[in-house]
């Protein structure tokens, strides 16, 4: 899984990686019910 992250204060693009042992946390949406504003990336 591979992404393109845009820092919207810098403009900085960043490409990244989710790590193949991490997937399973990624994929899990639950977090979005309760929070729907929470960061795909910083939410575990």
């Amino acid at each position: 899984m591979h992404f393109l992250v845009n820092n919207e204060y810098t403009g900085e693009k960043t490409e990244v990686t989710v790590d193949p042992d991490k997937i399973a946390l990624f994929q899990d949406r639950s977090i979005f019910s309760e929070r729907p504003e929470a960061c795909p990336f910083f939410r575990f």
